[in-house]
């Protein structure tokens, strides 16, 4: 599955890894992890740091999949919004993911401060637009939600917004707690961690099949040998569907476009993350050196040539949507591309064991928070491995 089409900016600015080749014969560790993106490369560090013995194998160069067509917005806010969340799996289970993500986000600092803050990580705030005068009172009811749950949020109405950020919308919701960082860097930085502590990672790598055994699961390599393994890792996205029998997301298209450094930014408070209440909805951010990130215009996933095709299209109605937005600020695009994602039924990812298949352990990073889930996935999957009780494994279950 092709999962990007056009010209992802984090590829073009940070290159490739490059290929790790891998001499044929048989290897034996505890954990295989398959998919060697953002997702697979914060596991297998994760691992690492447990003391576990550690093979990474993708099929492509790492980091060349899904992870150089993120646009990199870090938000403990999941696509569903607290209140319609704690109707669908209550308010207890609700609250405690979006804290997951919240101190999955505080993580991500940390991992990159001491990776020698690196990733152009920045804690900046984030703010979500009520999209239509309909939206405003959700919108009220989620802040009051969750300030009575301890995050720090805070509602603007039109005046106040117009005010500080010079957006002209019903309404917003400030959040101080947001966040954004270059998720290609980040990921070659914990690879090459990784390898220096004794991680055996190896790319470009097909698994052609992966098969049982009473002691665990050997992956076959083809040309590459076998890796045999206690457990198997899926942090392959929206490519672990061989490996599931039944469907747990749907697929959409999802378009982005990146500027070339602008002159100024004025009017965009603080450079927050943005985003809407609309579905499909639009989302932007910054770099550090003054480029608009923008995404959006989803759709139903296309097949790729079809994609490839739209991707001019979609990203000249990016470009109006900005400037109508905000006027004062001149963009010119310098790269664009599509890229695939996947909503699930309550927006919250699946992580752990499926019956579908033994010895495994799957990281199903899906929606808008595929970062700050892999996070999370890293932690439940090394308890799990250490047969440690987990007591938010119930939240991301493929039973829930």
């Amino acid at each position: 599955m092709k999962l990007h089409s056009g010209h992802p900016y984090w590829s073009a600015k940070d290159g490739g890894f490059g290929k790790i080749g891998m001499a044929a014969g048989a290897l034996k560790t505890d954990v295989a992890v398959v998919g060697g993106g953002i997702s697979g490369a914060l596991i297998a560090s994760a691992l690492l740091d447990a003391g576990i013995d550690t093979v990474l194998l993708d099929k492509r160069q790492f980091g060349l999949g899904s992870t150089c067509a993120s646009t990199a917005l870090i938000q403990y806010e999941v696509d569903t919004p607290l209140w319609k969340l704690a109707g669908k799996i209550g308010t207890r289970q609700a609250v405690r993911s979006y804290r997951l993500c919240l101190a999955a986000t505080k993580k991500l600092k940390y991992i990159n401060n001491k990776l020698g803050n690196l990733c152009d990580f920045e804690s900046i705030p984030s703010i979500q637009l009520a999209s239509r005068a309909s939206h405003v009172n959700n919108l009220r009811h989620e802040c009051r939600l969750r300030k009575s749950h301890g995050f720090a949020v805070q509602f603007l109405d039109k005046a106040e917004l117009l005010k500080r950020c010079n957006l002209n919308f019903p309404g917003a919701l400030l959040s101080t707690c947001g966040a954004q960082l270059d998720p290609l860097k980040l990921t070659y930085l914990l690879l090459k961690d990784s390898i220096r502590r004794g991680l055996r990672a190896f790319s470009p790598v097909c698994v052609k099949r992966v098969a049982q055994k009473r002691s665990g699961v050997v992956l076959y390599l083809g040309r590459h040998g076998t890796v045999e393994a206690k457990k198997v890792v899926f942090a392959t996205g929206y490519e672990a569907q061989p490996y599931l029998k039944r469907q747990h997301c749907r697929l959409f298209n999802t378009y982005a476009l990146v500027s070339q450094p602008a002159v100024n930014l004025a009017g965009w408070y603080k450079r927050s993350l943005i985003w809407e209440t609309a579905r499909p909805y639009v989302y932007m951010r910054t770099t550090k050196d003054g480029r608009v990130i923008m995404g959006g215009e989803d759709e139903p996933f296309y097949n790729e040539p079809q994609r490839e095709r739209r991707v001019s299209a979609k990203c000249r109605i990016l470009e109006r949507r900005f400037k109508k937005m905000f006027p004062d600020i001149p963009i010119v695009p310098d790269y664009a591309w599509s890229g695939t994602f996947a909503e699930t039924k309550d927006g919250l990812a699946y992580i752990g064991e499926n019956p579908d298949f033994p010895n495994a352990y799957f990281a199903l990073g899906y929606g808008g928070n595929g970062i700050t889930y892999s996070v999370i996935a890293s932690e439940i999957i090394v308890d799990l491995f250490l047969q440690r009780k987990n007591p938010d494994v119930g939240i991301f279950s493929f039973n829930r």
